[in-house]
C-alpha cells in the first residue's frame, strides 16, 4: 500500500473549517446510536466536508437569514452551481 504523501479530505476539512471536527463528532455518535460501521461515518464525513472545503472557489455563499434581510431561494443557489 502507498503511503499518503497529503492529508485526507477529513483531515483537511478538520484543519481549515471552524467548527467541523464538532459536526464530526456529531455524526459519530449517531452512526454509533444507529448501529453503523465506521465506514458509513467515513463516507458521510467525505459528503459534507467536500462543499466546505470548496465553498471559497465556486460555490455561491448563503447568508444566514437574520431579520429584514433578503431571502435567497434555494433553487436560485442550485441554478448557480
Amino acid at each position: 500500500m502507498r503511503k499518503r504523501t497529503s492529508p485526507t479530505i477529513l483531515e483537511r476539512a478538520i484543519i481549515t473549517v471552524p467548527e467541523f471536527e464538532k459536526v464530526l463528532t456529531t455524526l459519530s455518535q449517531q452512526v454509533t446510536l444507529r448501529g453503523q460501521r465506521k465506514s458509513t461515518l467515513d463516507n458521510y464525513g467525505r459528503r459534507i466536508a467536500l462543499p466546505s472545503l470548496k465553498r471559497d472557489t465556486h460555490l455561491p455563499v448563503i447568508p444566514i437569514r437574520k431579520q429584514n434581510t433578503p431571502y435567497v431561494h434555494p433553487k436560485k443557489v442550485y441554478d448557480e452551481l
